[in-house]
Parts: structure tokens; C-alpha cells; sequence
């Protein structure tokens, strides 16, 4: 069936046949067939429909003369063809008569079909409404209704066989009756009769207002139902039976042989349009109001909101409100706003509001926002609008058309970004994370900005990066790193490096040394220049135009500071003496706790300089000549051995991040296990 947008034609070729019986005298049935044929933009149509029939007193406009009983009907359309039991009671008094047929397929409003079609008379109908004159004796037959032998009787009534008796509520019009109560009836004390004054003396068990015969009890205000208590004796495989009970509006319905549902109340037919009634056909499904709510899956509840749905197959389902909200998957939960929808194998989903949102696989969860969709395994929107986690366990936490497709990828935010591959973190404004790992961070500016390898940090900010308080940069991880720099007409760059210098970080401006030991010289034009840092060793290098930063021009070693051509401290080894090791943690300890100043020099007051006080470390170190002088070379091999301890802690640090890490890996494979047996 399509939708309210959609055309449904319907050829009504069908003809009717009143089912009635063939002897005049017994009483004529209400019930008859409708065949018909149903198209679908001009095709025959082959499913399930539902119908609402009523009858009319014109072709077109007039006014309804009664709706069908039951109100709605399911038929099965096969190839086109259909047939609709109707039952409009004693509503044909000769008149002419239309049916009119509303038709749907899906949850949403029913389609009015045109024309209306004649309601055309059968022949023993149309011979039993013409019996005039006086019939005999014969032919009448079985019980006549009262309202047929009105008037008066001039004869004598006279009962003369032991059986006569009374049988009805009045004898005449009951005037000559008085003085009867309720012993001269078959011996009942009052205590019988439920009083509207209420009763007294009562037995729990023993008295009661009900049925004994398995038939529902009703309550009616102002001749309409209000509440039905209904239980159906049949024993399911998996339970016993329980009582049912639908109030609210009269067409509320329990559908039968289910047990233990509960419309609590609300219903109608016209809310904002056509409206279906409240209906529940799981078993133990509940309804709490609301209008147009239908529960079909065991223990799904609605607690109120209008035209919610709970599938077949929803089993626990739960529904707190709103509108137009579907629950296809078990053991989910839609707590309320409008057009929301969990699919069928979403199993454990979660929609908290919002509009038009859509969990579609297990355990999804959209927090609210609109058109958001969680379709991987655990994936969570946390809100906005637009936003898509597509990929098993991804996550958007909010902003606006961002998609995070890739697997464990992340999108904190923002706009238009995008979080492709597995592991992938992108934020800001059209963030592309593309490649594994990346992690994207962009600014405001209306333009992509995209990862271009594998486990790559990217930021873009375009009013520069501003970092407050102790930095700490770690470019382990290999061999070979770098940081890219600008500066001016080149490029400085931080980078690793083993096949050209040796174990160390290097910063250069207008060169590097790639992961193979090949020199890289950005601007052929200009001249170069190297510091590098290893192993208890410092050094200055410098280089020609479009040469590489070769020549060494400060050398600082683990005994040694040279600089090349101007300034050569002594540092052989023979020229030393009571040679013993140190312990870089307890120097980086001391590096850290020792004083440091902005001062002149009294001789040059002018000129600003800052460091230690000689006296704080010759006392920190016990080191020098004396308290009054630091030699750049004490300052250095401090300062190298400073650089041991930190390594040192960097790597005890690194050890127990690799640790956390084995634990962290090992705890997820056990969580994705359990996952996959609870799936199974």
C-alpha cells in the first residue's frame, strides 16, 4: 500500500450477497459479502488491507447511517481480488443505501475510496420486507420479535398448561404489578442483587459482579463501552493465562486469544485526522493512552503519546510518548518525541527523543536532536541534526551533518565532518579523518581539511597555536619522525633520524634527512643549518648553499664542548681524572628544583640575561671551580644528564603505558566475546 502521498486506485467491479436464510419465517440475518477488486496504480494488488466499511444514505456527502461491526477488517488481497464481510445491522428499512470503503495497508491513516457503491437489495430479503395480508398460522414460525404483534388484544389470554409462566422483563406495562421484591423471584434474598446503594454482608469469592461462562464483562456510560474485563481460558507453552482489560474508547480492542493485555484507557477515532483504535495483539501488552497506539509484540508497552507501534517481533519493546514513534526490534526503548524509529534487528536500541531519528542495529542509541541515525553495532549520536554513526561502536556527540562510518571513530561535534576509517577522531568544521588512526582537528574556515596517511595528527588553525604551561612533545615511535615548521622563506623541521646522523632528534631550517638518509633541501637558493641531539651528544651543523648541514660547528659530547674554528674546550679523556658515574634521575631532580633568575651583569646592566646563581649550582651539583663561576661545560653535561633521567622516565612512563595498553587490548577482546556470545 503507498502511503497518504501515494494514489491507490481501486476498481470496484465486486458484487454483494446478502446471506440470509431461505425460509421467510425465521428471523433474517444482518451479515453479508463484499467482493471486489483492488488495484494498485493500475495493478493487481496482492497482500493484507485493512478495511473500515460504513454505510450511507447518499452517493456523495449525506450523512452515515452506521459503521460496520467489527469497525475494521484485515482481508488478504490476492492478485487483486478480495472479500469483505459486513454487518451494518438492521439498517435497511427500504431505503437506498451506499457502502463507502476506507483502505489501508500500513500504520498511518486510512485512504476514502470513490465512488461509493449501491447497496442493492437480494431476492429473499426483497421478498420477506413485502409480506402483507393475513398469514397463517403455519407460516409463523419460531420467535417473533415483540415490536411485530403491537396493538390490542381483544381475546382472553388463558394459560392452561402447568409450564405456563411469565417469561420477560413486563407483563403489559407492568401497572397491575406492585408489592413484588426480590424473595417472590425464585426465592433470592436481597443480598443477591447487586443495590445501587451498594450492599452489605458480603463474602469475598462467594459474591461477585461477573460472568461465569467465560463471556467479558462491560461497564457502558451513556450506552457506550468504558470497560471490558475479558480472559481467554486457552494455556500458552509459556505461561499460564491472565485476565485482559481495555477501557477507554468503546472500539479499544484486545485481540482475541491473547492474555494479560492492558489498555489502560484514551482512543478515538478522529485525532488530527482518522484514527485507528487503541489495539493490543502481544501478549501481557500494554497501552496507558494516548490515541491510535498498537502493540504487537509479547510484554511491549505504550505508555501514551499518539500512534505509536510496537512490531511483532518487538518483544519488551517500550514506548514512553510522543508521535508517530516504531519500535520493529525487541528490548528497545523510545522515550518520546516524533517519527522516531528502531529497526528490526536493533535489538537493545535506544531513541531518548527528538525528531525523525533511526537505530538500526543492536544496541544503537541516539540521545535526540533530529535526523540523526545510529546504524552500527553500539554506535551513539548523543544529538544535533543530520548526524550519522554508521560504524560499529562510533560515536557522534553532536553538531550537524557529521558521519562517523569508520569503526571505534569518533566526531566530538561540529559541522560536516567525517570520520571514515577505523580509529579516527575528527572535529570542527569538514574535518576529513580518511585514512586509519588519523586524527583531524579543523577550524572555522568553509573548507575541507583532510588527512593525507595513516595514524596522522592533524590540526588546522588558522589564528595559530598557542599552548600555555609545560609542553611535553613525544615524537617516539619509530625511527624516523618529524615536525614540519614554517619559517620565512623555508621550512625548519623536528625530525629522527638513523641512516644520516646517527640515533637523535635533529631540528634543521632548510633541510632534513628522510627515513632512508636522503637529504631534503626545500629552497635550493639557500644556505642550511642542523642542531642535533642523541646520545650524550649536541651539535651545531651548517652547510652551503643547496648543501647539506654537514660541517659541525659546536660539538657537545659527553666530555667535551667544541666549536669549530672559534671556541675547542679540552675534553680528552687523558686530561682527566677520578672518572665515576652519575645518576641522571637525581640530576633531573636537582634541574628541576634549581633556581633560575632574569638579571644583568652590573657591568652591563643594559643586557638581560637569565640562569642560575653560581652558588645555587655549585650547591645543587658540587661541581666547578668555585660557587662564584658556572663553566659552560658543567652547564652541558648537567644538562645532558638531565636529558638521561628524562629519558629515563619517559621510558619507565612508555613501559607502563604498553602494560596498560596489553590490559586495556585484553579487556576488549573479552568484552567483544561476551558481546558475541550474549548475540548468539
Amino acid at each position: 500500500m503507498k502511503t497518504k502521498t501515494q494514489t491507490l486506485a481501486v476498481l470496484l467491479t465486486g458484487f454483494a450477497v446478502i446471506s440470509l436464510s431461505s425460509t421467510l419465517a425465521r428471523a433474517q440475518a444482518t451479515a453479508f459479502t463484499y467482493q471486489g477488486v483492488l488495484m494498485q496504480s493500475g495493478t493487481p494488488y496482492t497482500g493484507s488491507a485493512e478495511v473500515q466499511p460504513t454505510l450511507w444514505d447518499a452517493a456523495s456527502g449525506g450523512a452515515k447511517v452506521a459503521d460496520n461491526n467489527p469497525a475494521q477488517v484485515v482481508v488478504s488481497v490476492t492478485n487483486g481480488l478480495f472479500v469483505l464481510p459486513l454487518d451494518f445491522g438492521a439498517n435497511f428499512p427500504g431505503a437506498d443505501r451506499w457502502l463507502q470503503l476506507e483502505v489501508r495497508t500500513t500504520i498511518g491513516q486510512f485512504i476514502t475510496l470513490s465512488p461509493r457503491q449501491p447497496i442493492t437489495p437480494a431476492p429473499y430479503a426483497s421478498t420477506a420486507s413485502n409480506l402483507s395480508g393475513t398469514l397463517s398460522a403455519q407460516q409463523l414460525s419460531g420467535a417473533i420479535p415483540s415490536a411485530n404483534l403491537s396493538g390490542t388484544y381483544s381475546g382472553a389470554v388463558t394459560f392452561d398448561h402447568a409450564a405456563n409462566n411469565f417469561v420477560g422483563a413486563h407483563i403489559g406495562d407492568g401497572g397491575s404489578l406492585s408489592n413484588v421484591n426480590a424473595t417472590t423471584l425464585g426465592g433470592l434474598g436481597n443480598a443477591a442483587f447487586w443495590q445501587t446503594g451498594g450492599n452489605a454482608g458480603t463474602s469475598p469469592g462467594a459474591h461477585f459482579v461477573g460472568t461465569t461462562d467465560g463471556q467479558p464483562l462491560e461497564f457502558k456510560v451513556n450506552g457506550q463501552r468504558v470497560l471490558r474485563l475479558a480472559f481467554d481460558p486457552n494455556t500458552y507453552e509459556y505461561g499460564s493465562p491472565s485476565p485482559s482489560l481495555i477501557a477507554g474508547h468503546p472500539d479499544n480492542e484486545v485481540v482475541a486469544q491473547v492474555s494479560g493485555a492492558t489498555i489502560a484507557g484514551g482512543g478515538g477515532s478522529n485525532w488530527w485526522g482518522a484514527t485507528q483504535p487503541q489495539r493490543v495483539s502481544g501478549h501481557f501488552g500494554t497501552i496507558g493512552g494516548g490515541v491510535g497506539n498498537e502493540v504487537q509484540g509479547d510484554v511491549g508497552v505504550i505508555a501514551g503519546g499518539e500512534r505509536g507501534y510496537i512490531g511483532s517481533n518487538a518483544y519488551n519493546a517500550f514506548i514512553g510518548g510522543g508521535a508517530w514513534n516504531t519500535i520493529l526490534g525487541g528490548d528497545a526503548t523510545i522515550g518520546g518525541g516524533r517519527f522516531n524509529s528502531i529497526l528490526e534487528y536493533a535489538g537493545g536500541a535506544f531513541i531518548g527523543g527528538g525528531v525523525q531519528n533511526t537505530a538500526s542495529n543492536s544496541y544503537a542509541t541516539v540521545g535526540g536532536g533530529g535526523a540523526n541515525v545510529a546504524g552500527g553495532v553500539n554506535a551513539i549520536v548523543a544529538g544535533g541534526y543530520g548526524n550519522a554513526a554508521i560504524g560499529n561502536y562510533a560515536t557522534v556527540g553532536g553538531g550537524t551533518e557529521n558521519i562517523a562510518s569508520g569503526t571505534y571513530s569518533a566526531i566530538p561535534g561540529g559541522f560536516l565532518n567525517s570520520a571514515a576509517n577505523p580509529y579516527t577522531f575528527a572535529a570542527g568544521r569538514r574535518a576529513k579523518a580518511n585514512h586509519q588512526g588519523a586524527f583531524v582537528w579543523a577550524d572555522s574556515q568553509n573548507a575541507d581539511f583532510a588527512s593525507t596517511a595513516n595514524d596522522q595528527f592533524s590540526v588546522r588553525a588558522g589564528g595559530g597555536v598557542r599552548l600555555d604551561g609545560n609542553i611535553q612533545i613525544g615524537l617516539g615511535g619509530g625511527d624516523y619522525q618529524h615536525l614540519r615548521l614554517g619559517g620565512g622563506n623555508s621550512e625548519g623541521f623536528l625530525y629522527g633520524s638513523f641512516p644520516r646522523f646517527g640515533d637523535g632528534i635533529h631540528l634543521g631550517y632548510n633541510y632534513y634527512a628522510d627515513a632512508a638518509g636522503v637529504n631534503r633541501i626545500n629552497n635550493s637558493g639557500g644556505a642550511t643549518s642542523r642542531i642535533s641531539v642523541g646520545y650524550g651528544y649536541i651539535g651545531l651543523g651548517t652547510g652551503g648553499v643547496n648543501t647539506a648541514p654537514t660541517t659541525d660547528r659546536l660539538v657537545v659530547s659527553t666530555t667535551s664542548v667544541t666549536v669549530t674554528g672559534t671556541f675547542n674546550n679540552n675534553s680528552d679523556r687523558n686530561a682527566k681524572q677520578a672518572i665515576e658515574p652519575i645518576n641522571p634521575a637525581h640530576i633531573l631532580d636537582r634541574v628541576v628544583a634549581l633556581p633560575l633568575s632574569r638579571w644583568s651583569y652590573k657591568t652591563d646592566p643594559a643586557t638581560r640575561h637569565i640562569g642560575p646563581m653560581a652558588q645555587d649550582f655549585h650547591a645543587a651539583f658540587k661541581i666547578g671551580t668555585d660557587d662564584k663561576h658556572i663553566a659552560p661545560l658543567d652547564e652541558a653535561g648537567v644538562a645532558l644528564a638531565a636529558i638521561q633521567g628524562l629519558h629515563q622516565k619517559l621510558e619507565q612512563k612508555e613501559t607502563e603505558i604498553m602494560a596498560l595498553k596489553a590490559r586495556l587490548e585484553k579487556l576488549e577482546r573479552l568484552v567483544c566475546e561476551e558481546i558475541e556470545t550474549l548475540a548468539r
